[in-house]
């Protein structure tokens, strides 16, 4: 039994998420520093993306796992 969907989704989270794997790709492959990407994977996006992110010190942290 299937159950569908009773809601949009979240364009804002997808985005975010997408953002997040970016910077995690970038810190891994290029080996860059945490604080660069983040700064860079943060500069051009929306207001409303930025608050799905979650807490910088969290990515930061995140990040420093992947170097």
């Amino acid at each position: 039994m299937t159950v569908p969907h009773n809601h949009a989704a979240d364009v804002d989270a997808v985005e975010a998420e997408k953002v997040k794997a970016t910077m995690r790709d970038r810190v891994r492959d290029v080996r860059a520093r945490p604080g660069q990407v983040l700064a860079a994977g943060i500069a051009g996006v929306a207001p409303e993306v930025r608050v799905k992110l979650g807490r910088v010190d969290t990515i930061r942290r995140t990040l420093r796992k992947y170097v």
